[in-house]
């Protein structure tokens, strides 16, 4: 069985980096996108006479390089009403309904997901929201060890308890 997601590069966002990293900049916020020559940096009280704490203004303290960004984004199809995902890209699950994984939980959809079958290999569900079947495949040993395509190493389903 074939997943129904693939990972397409980006042109503008590719585009977009080339640019900021040739007028200086080197840092993005990985929260609100902003992005920095140099990491911006707030006063905070410790109670031990204050030290300075990256952070955006945003009130995030996670940066990336900017050339370490990865323009690719991933692109997600039903095939007869049904989405399958290996379990390390399953994160990437979204719709016209929403989408699973933003990284923020309040734009993630959190549906409540209705287990159908479950097999050795693959686990079958039914999305309410979306109406649409997701089956979960078995990911390998190494798949789950390596950070994926977009440099994730983030699993959204991690034990048999918890069924995304």
């Amino acid at each position: 069985m074939k997943e129904t997601i693939r990972f397409v590069l980006n042109k503008k966002t590719q585009e977009k980096i080339r640019e900021l990293i040739e007028e200086g900049y080197k840092y993005v916020c990985l929260h609100c996108k902003t992005a920095y020559k140099s990491k911006r940096r707030e006063p905070y009280e410790d109670g031990h006479g204050g030290r300075h704490i990256e952070m955006c203004k945003c009130g995030s303290d996670l940066f990336e390089e900017l050339k370490n960004l990865r323009c690719l984004m991933p692109e997600v199809k039903p095939i007869q009403e049904t989405l399958v995902f290996k379990e390390h890209h399953a994160k990437y699950c979204k719709c016209e309904k929403g989408e699973f994984w933003t990284g923020s939980s309040a734009t993630e959809c959190r549906p409540k997901f209705k287990l159908l079958k479950e097999e050795e290999d693959k686990r079958v569900f039914r999305c309410p929201k979306s109406n649409l079947k997701i089956i979960i495949l078995k990911s390998t040993e190494e798949e789950l060890e390596e950070p994926d395509e977009l440099g994730s190493t983030y699993l959204r389903i991690h034990n048999e308890k918890m069924y995304i």
